[in-house]
């Protein structure tokens, strides 16, 4: 009887697991969460380099 118990709560406990991480991926945080993170990232390699200069500059 004992064994039946922590079947049924470890079967309870891995269904809420498996709930809570289905909602968490249909809310769309896992997708915000790696937008920002990337968009962080890519702010992050476009960062100004500022030097003094005399002359005129030419970028191409």
């Amino acid at each position: 009887m004992h064994s039946l118990s922590k079947n049924i709560h470890a079967i309870v406990l891995t269904l809420a697991f498996a709930v809570a991480i289905a909602g968490f991926t249909a809310s769309g945080a896992v997708a915000q969460a790696t937008k920002l993170v990337f968009e962080e990232r890519a702010a992050d390699s476009k960062v100004a380099q500022e030097f003094e200069t005399n002359g005129r500059i030419e970028i191409s």
